[in-house]
């Protein structure tokens, strides 16, 4: 019964809440032509080229898809690339925390959220500048909250008072958490995502199933309490 109430409550305040996503799609600067010129040059990159610094686990599933792994380099098979535009989905949910900040990426709507990782806050008493730390960063998840017209949080101060690359990492993940239950995203030093995946990952998930909280979403598949 308290589950359903939640959900219901959620219901009701998603249905109250002010549209705040803007409406457009209606500037073409670039005609059909040239985005399918685009489309073949990324293809080309993607495919020739090749990326750097992949993820072990992105190289596995492209590597079983048809692709190649050379000198520290991913190459893509262009039959998957072209399946992927193909068959894709047109829309991308987006997860907030609640209903109420679901995210329907696609379409014509538009949505405004913050970014930037500044190295220094602005202390509006001294005018002075101060190396940004973890709780100024929850701070900035804080007021994100409670602004209607942003939509989603990333990280827009960094956590100089953190040292350690994992413990950046973890903390940055606490912070816009706890700080907004608006859609968020993650950035991640890459050489410590298998810890921060199988740890933490499990643990914030099992935490959230707990409470009863809706998890956000996450960038990496497969992984379940």
């Amino acid at each position: 019964m308290a589950r359903r109430s939640r959900k219901s409550a959620a219901s009701n305040q998603a249905a109250a809440a002010p549209i705040t996503a803007a409406q457009g799609g209606t500037w073409a600067p670039l005609s059909d032509q040239s985005l399918g010129k685009i489309q073949q040059t990324a293809f080309t990159i993607l495919t020739d080229i090749g990326v750097s610094e992949a993820p072990d686990t992105l190289c596995d599933i492209i590597i079983d898809a048809g692709g190649r792994c050379e000198n520290d380099r991913l190459f893509y098979p262009r039959d998957l690339l072209e399946a992927a535009v193909q068959e894709g989905p047109k829309q991308v949910l987006l997860a907030g925390q609640n209903a109420l900040h679901d995210l329907k990426l696609g379409g014509s709507a538009s949505y405004t959220g913050t970014g930037g990782a500044a190295p220094t806050v602005l202390d509006d008493e001294t005018k002075t500048y101060h190396p940004s730390t973890l709780a100024d960063l929850f701070s900035a998840a804080r007021l994100a909250d409670t602004l209607d017209h942003i939509h989603f949080f990333s990280r827009s101060v960094v956590a100089r008072d953190i040292e350690d690359p994992l413990e950046f990492d973890l903390g940055t993940a606490v912070a816009s958490v706890f700080g907004t239950s608006k859609a968020k995203a993650y950035v991640l030093d890459l050489h410590y995502e298998k810890a921060f995946v199988d740890d933490v990952t499990v643990r914030a998930l099992t935490a959230f199933r707990e409470a009863r909280i809706r998890p956000p979403a996450m960038l990496h598949q497969g992984v379940s309490p």
